[in-house]
């Protein structure tokens, strides 16, 4: 993984959204902005 060999500082999060791919995003987005994480 040559991200984490180049910036091993890197956190990486993720989810499965197979399911609900075209809720998910949305969901994601608001909490974000309610919780002021826009630019995290």
């Amino acid at each position: 993984m040559a991200i984490k060999n180049n910036y091993p500082e890197t956190i990486f999060h993720g989810t499965d959204v197979s399911h609900q791919y075209e809720t998910i995003g949305q969901f994601y987005l608001d909490y974000l902005v309610t919780n002021g994480l826009e630019n995290t």
